[in-house]
């Protein structure tokens, strides 16, 4: 089939625009979401002491930040012209929009640097409009997300001290468990080091198994997603702030995979 470029743009736009992930919309981070992180999350902050001023102070919450590092197309709100080998050219854009198969299409250098060459691409922030393609640009993105755990974090120092008196069910392997308890209880007694979720979860999960926030069903609240930020290292050495960013959709599920999960306290203004 021979489509002209301005046909070429448009299928493009279409498909690249709703292939859009709702769990990456909120790209308008407040300043002041940054500003009242305050200091890290301590082994030794696991103790009731911490619960009851979480408890005491509804704007004291604990939110797990977590960051990605990845490539991409992405496109700068700067409007610098770059490189133009790094760049989309035509065939690549036309080779995308006529590739229709199943198991997804490839989208320039994301087939060279993502798996099999097959997947499809997924758009990160704002929908993009015919100017913005030439602009888009294969570089580094570096994605963070602010998530709020509190609820979380009060029901796992929970669960730790439920666990050491053997008071509850679960079916973890009672050996392995008992171990990580017993070790959890020293740190917390003996050590001061910044503490994230990744290593929580490393302590109780079976060795090559997902992450996930609910410890098999044994901790019920929920997790909340608070916001976001995007930024680009075009030349791998500066950091350039983004609109949007086209990555591999074998990566729509990265924010919940273990990336550095720090965990951070946080004072909220109401």
């Amino acid at each position: 089939m021979k489509l002209n470029d301005e046909t070429i743009i448009q299928k493009f736009l279409k498909r690249i625009n709703n292939s859009e992930s709702e769990s990456f919309i909120d790209l308008e981070i407040k300043n002041k979401l940054e500003d009242n992180l305050k200091e890290h999350v301590r082994v030794n902050d696991l103790t009731h002491e911490t619960l009851k001023k979480l408890r005491k102070n509804s704007n004291l919450r604990i939110y797990c930040i977590d960051h990605f590092l990845g490539l991409g197309y992405v496109l700068p709100k700067s409007k610098e012209k770059f490189n133009e080998s790094r760049t989309l050219t035509k065939e690549q854009l036309r080779n995308y929009v006529l590739d229709e198969s199943e198991c997804g299409s490839s989208l320039g250098q994301l087939s060279q640097e993502f798996s099999n060459g097959r997947d499809d691409a997924l758009l990160i922030g704002k929908n993009l409009n015919e100017k913005d393609v030439q602009n888009l640009y294969f570089g580094t993105v570096r994605y963070t997300t602010y998530i709020d755990v509190t609820e979380w974090f009060i029901e796992f120092v929970e669960l730790i001290y439920e666990l050491a008196d053997k008071n509850v069910e679960h079916d973890f392997d009672e050996e392995v468990l008992e171990v990580n308890v017993e070790q959890f209880l020293y740190w917390i007694k003996n050590e001061d080091f910044w503490l994230s979720a990744a290593e929580i979860f490393e302590g109780f999960e079976e060795p090559g198994q997902d992450y996930d926030f609910d410890f098999g069903g044994l901790i019920k609240s929920n997790i909340h997603y608070v916001g976001s930020t995007l930024f680009g290292s075009i030349l791998y050495d500066d950091n350039t702030e983004l609109d949007a960013a086209i990555i591999s959709s074998d990566e729509r599920d990265w924010h919940y995979r273990v990336r550095n999960l720090r965990l951070k306290f946080y004072l909220e203004e109401k």
